[in-house]
């Protein structure tokens, strides 16, 4: 259930034609860091994956389900 959230994160950031870097620049986070949230090596604080979802224009509660 909750191990999906890095492929709808990926999947969402995809179809916005939003790249990786842009991603970690917004997030003020490094590339590295959001490239390991995106592939499930890290797991984002509850703040940043708020942040990752607002910037997707959806919740944290969507990525999660």
């Amino acid at each position: 259930m909750y191990q999906d959230y890095p492929k709808r994160i990926k999947a969402l950031r995809r179809s916005q034609e939003i790249s990786q870097a842009k991603m970690a620049e917004e997030l003020d986070i490094s590339e590295r860091t959001y490239r390991d949230i995106e592939h499930g090596i890290l797991s984002p604080r509850v703040d940043l994956l708020s942040k990752i979802a607002q910037q997707l224009g959806t919740t944290a509660s969507d990525l999660l389900r």
